[in-house]
């Protein structure tokens, strides 16, 4: 029932996409699926995005304390840049969308860098920084554009570009580091661009909720683990936030401004929430769990829809719905497994997944970060132990799928 209902495709999708991750044979005898290995960090990735609207263009952000741009080429894909200027481990990285590539100056002496031509993205790391660069689209020259502060004590859980907040379409980075979530207007204008913080705020932690960290949070803070983004217009875009206190709030900002009324969604058992993710027609929220399991969220009402459990015996890090398949769910998890879900069956019928499966690397590679194509005929996989990896480095793997996966 859980196959049937809503997704009639979903049989022959879950069995290319779990060939694909454990590279085995679609058929007895049969070739390995297609797998590209992306080698240049020296440990562990926490975090993997291919660019909008394309799979030519990947960046990473790693342990290494560097990010990586990586090009596709006609022998597979090589590192168009390396991202340095973190004092310690890179958490996130976020493309712009390109709507915003051109009004952002690059700095001066950049070897000639068109701004027309060019690759922007924030990288946001443990020394509290979000730094946002410029790549130039052959890989000639590459500039840090801003730099946006938080304090070397507040780790930056998220950093991400917007457009639909701030009025005029000007372009913003929210991030989230610490307790707190900022709200950054970009000055285009000077050079080296700055930033000049435009709101600032906190959510207080629910009675009912979690003090997450023990005796490492002293002060009890409510660490924001992720932020996303769900855009219902030019000027009106929600804002979801994953919570230590097991709850995930719901902000709102429109017309140049964010609203800070926010929906608090939470379960009985108020488990911290690790991450979250919006399906692509905004119908469904998917928050992932410290204790294995997943939620998932009506966004009409508010009401949660039921519990995705049973696959994953470590917290899941994060899920994502495919873009062109608003019930189909990958999530994945720091014990190296990863689940497909239906999303469109019965709450009684969400207690077990369509699929567990793993990398050929199983457990030896635990997996912090997965990202789909937006065409969704890519599956991006990054992550490692942080420890025994070969002199190449730690890999991101870069999955082919079918394009069936995008009629499901």
């Amino acid at each position: 029932r859980r196959m049937a209902e809503g997704l009639p495709a979903m049989e022959s999708v879950v069995e290319s996409l779990v060939a694909s991750v454990a590279q085995r044979p679609m058929a007895e005898g049969g070739p390995l699926p297609s797998r590209r290995a992306l080698l240049g960090h020296k440990s562990r990735c926490f975090d993997c995005h291919f660019q909008p609207g394309s799979r030519s263009l990947v960046a990473t952000a790693s342990e290494d304390c560097t990010a990586r741009v990586w090009q596709a080429g006609a022998s597979g894909y090589s590192c168009l840049a390396t991202l340095r200027g973190h004092s310690s481990e890179v958490l996130r990285v976020s493309w712009a969308p390109p709507s915003l590539s051109a009004g952002l100056s690059m700095a001066a002496g950049s070897a000639g860098t068109d701004s027309e031509a060019a690759h922007v993205l924030c990288t946001g790391g443990a020394d509290g920084a979000v730094r946002v660069w410029k790549v130039a689209v052959d890989g000639t020259a590459h500039e840090e554009v801003a730099l946006l502060d938080h304090g070397e004590d507040n780790q930056v859980y998220s950093c991400l570009f917007t457009d639909s907040i701030a009025g005029g379409g000007a372009p913003v980075v929210i991030a989230a580091a610490g307790s707190k979530v900022n709200l950054w207007d970009l000055d285009a204008t000077s050079a080296p661009a700055t930033g000049r913080l435009i709101a600032e705020w906190e959510y207080a932690s629910l009675p009912s909720g979690q003090v997450y960290g023990g005796e490492r949070n002293a002060a009890q803070e409510n660490y924001v683990f992720d932020l996303q983004i769900s855009s219902l217009g030019a000027s009106h875009t929600l804002i979801a936030a994953a919570l230590s206190d097991g709850s995930t709030r719901i902000t709102g900002g429109h017309g140049g401004a964010v609203h800070q009324n926010v929906v608090a969604l939470t379960t009985s058992d108020m488990v911290h929430v690790t991450s979250v993710s919006w399906a692509a027609d905004g119908l469904s929220l998917a928050c992932s769990r410290g204790d294995g399991s997943i939620v998932i969220w009506d966004t009409r009402t508010w009401r949660s829809r039921g519990v995705l459990q049973g696959g994953h015996q470590r917290p899941v890090f994060g899920a994502k719905f495919h873009p062109a398949s608003p019930h189909f769910l990958v999530s994945w998890s720091s014990d190296g497994s990863m689940g497909a879900w239906n999303t469109s069956v019965s709450a009684e019928d969400m207690d077990a997944p369509l699929s567990m499966f793993s990398t050929r690397e199983g457990a030896d590679y635990p997996i912090l970060s997965c990202d789909f194509s937006s065409a969704g005929d890519a599956l991006l996989i990054a992550g490692g132990s942080g420890s025994g990896n070969s002199f190449l480095g730690t890999p991101v793997w870069l999955h082919d799928l079918p394009t069936a996966l995008g009629d499901a």
